[in-house]
């Protein structure tokens, strides 16, 4: 992501919670649910999106990080996984062996099928029961 949309994005979010984390005595439950129900119902233009609506949910959760990491805690992390597939080969890894295979050496182990629905396509994974 560019960096200065990454600012920009954690400018915006800082911006929703401002009130909150400015405050010198600090909100009372309530208000604090008025004040994100109130935010959460108004139309943004967020930086690098097409939603224009924040959750409530997802104004606790830029609290949440704000509270825990400051203002660069605000900013959108990369996943550590992404473009990796390694977690796909370890759940292919089980049926690659002789033993795992239909009519293999031990024609008598039970294979069960269990299909999973990874990023919108199927995978059938054999393994023995």
């Amino acid at each position: 992501m560019n960096p200065t949309l990454e600012d920009q994005l954690a400018a915006f979010r800082y911006g929703l919670i401002a009130p909150i984390v400015c405050r010198q005595t600090p909100l009372l439950p309530r208000e604090l649910k008025a004040y994100m129900e109130e935010v959460a119902g108004q139309v943004y233009d967020i930086p690098g999106s097409t939603r224009q609506q924040i959750s409530a949910r997802t104004l606790e959760r830029y609290l949440s990080l704000y509270r825990k990491g400051g203002y660069d805690a605000l900013k959108p992390q990369t996943k550590s996984s992404k473009g990796s597939t390694g977690w796909i080969l370890t759940l292919l890894s089980g049926c690659r062996s002789s033993s795992n295979a239909i009519g293999g050496e031990n024609s008598a182990v039970r294979i069960r099928e269990r299909r999973q629905y990874i990023r919108g396509f199927r995978l059938t994974v054999v393994e023995p029961v």
